[in-house]
């Protein structure tokens, strides 16, 4: 939940500061002057695009195989009772 909180905010404030740079960028309203905003949504998506070929990976994570940790959970389990035997009073 604070997670898509905090990228909500980020969202909506980016919206803003859109506004904000249409209006500034468009005095007078030229049908010439929406390529600067055009201009602009391009440079982001193609900077975006970039950073994400660059950092960014198609792997899948190991939080997200169940599989994996469905059996890692079962092992742990049975490790676990596996202890507690062998912890017991000795006599």
């Amino acid at each position: 939940g604070t997670i898509f909180a905090l990228s909500q905010t980020f969202g909506a404030a980016g919206s803003l500061v859109g506004n904000y740079v249409i209006t500034e960028g468009l005095h007078g309203s030229l049908p010439g002057s929406w390529r600067l905003v055009f201009g602009v949504a391009s440079g982001v998506l193609v900077l975006t695009a970039v950073f994400f070929m660059s950092v960014g990976s198609g792997s899948v994570q190991h939080w997200n195989n169940l599989r994996d940790r469905q059996e890692r959970q079962s092992q742990g389990s049975l490790a676990a009772t596996d202890s507690r035997r062998s912890s017991g009073p000795r006599r």
